[in-house]
């Protein structure tokens, strides 16, 4: 583990489903079954990420990968938003509606001359970022 810990890892988990390893202290667990790891994905009362979990909280902020319990439930719920059903489908439109836009804007101000297309689209980026956000 301490010399090769990718290769010893692999080779773990194309071995076994879950190992127990022990880490600064704190037993570590590498699960490479799915059906495990859905249940441990799912169930927020049945696994508790642990005291490593809260040292990560102060490298890594509070965030899915740090929260236990139903604060983790919480967090998960809102990063879900995110991903719901037709949300591509309206920020395409966003995307589209802008760009038409800003088209339309070129045309009128090319025909006075040259334009520097360089903060016309850093411009279009952050109108569809504003937007999008």
């Amino acid at each position: 583990m301490m010399n090769r810990p990718l290769e010893f890892l692999m080779e773990a988990g194309s071995q076994h489903d879950l190992v127990k390893l022990g880490w600064i202290g704190a037993p570590l667990f590498l699960v490479n079954e799915p059906e495990l790891i859905k249940q441990m994905l799912t169930d927020t009362r049945g696994f508790h990420k642990g005291k490593i979990f809260k040292r990560l909280e102060m490298v890594l902020g509070k965030g899915l990968i740090t929260l236990d319990g139903e604060d983790w439930v919480e967090a998960r719920r809102r990063v879900q938003q995110a991903f719901r059903p037709g949300l591509f489908a309206e920020q395409q439109q966003i995307v589209i509606r802008q760009t038409q836009q800003m088209i339309q804007r070129l045309h009128r101000e090319a025909a006075n001359g040259v334009v520097d297309l360089a903060p016309v689209s850093s411009e279009l980026m952050l109108r569809i970022a504003l937007e999008l956000l």
